[in-house]
């Protein structure tokens, strides 16, 4: 980043549109940095850090990049969820991790998923924090759009912390979580035999 600042680091689907709403983004290595910091700085005023475990139910757009980038600086966990599911996979899924955040989009195509993760949030308690990305956000979603300007505290991330937690398709039986070490995201690096762009 510090080389290219202002080479593009993420972009969304030409879709993006129809899937989200909004319009398709393409963010620079410092844009997606700013990016992160906010969402990380959320995280911590939200007291979401070392361990905190965060459900994610997001398509490939760049705010997913940015979101696995700030739990990379804070130490959360995120367990990202196919955006197919429901209330029903979602409940069984809730009940087992015990989230204490939840982040998805107003709406993922025809279906409206904040709606659908702030109903279910009563049944969790420990689930304190849902937010979400796009427009008609409904009562009891924190908008992350437009987060003020901030850097996280810095944290200290062992590379065998935990980093996520990813599921099994549950076609036959309930799905089953896959932990995800630190060392495992090589996406959160350029591997040295790649040159600089």
């Amino acid at each position: 980043m510090a080389l290219h600042p202002e080479t593009v680091a993420v972009t969304d689907p030409p879709d993006r549109t129809e899937v989200t709403g909004g319009e398709a983004q393409k963010l620079s290595y410092r844009e997606l940095d700013r990016l992160t910091d906010r969402l990380a700085a959320f995280f911590q005023a939200r007291g979401i850090g070392s361990g905190s475990i965060v459900g994610v139910q997001l398509p490939n757009v760049v705010e997913l990049a940015a979101i696995y980038l700030a739990a990379s600086r804070t130490g959360a966990v995120l367990t990202p969820m196919p955006v197919q599911y429901r209330e029903y996979e979602l409940s069984q899924l809730l009940d087992f991790i015990e989230p204490v955040a939840f982040i998805t989009a107003g709406r993922i195509g025809d279906h409206r998923h904040a709606d659908m993760v702030v109903k279910l949030a009563d049944s969790f308690p420990a689930l304190h924090t849902v937010g979400g990305f796009g427009e008609d956000l409904p009562s009891g979603v924190v908008p992350l759009d437009d987060l003020p300007d901030g850097a996280p505290a810095s944290v200290t991330v062992d590379a065998n912390d935990m980093l996520t937690i990813c599921w099994t398709s549950g076609t036959e039986v309930a799905p089953k979580g896959c932990r995800a070490a630190t060392t495992s995201g090589s996406f959160l690096r350029t591997p040295p035999w790649i040159p600089p762009a």
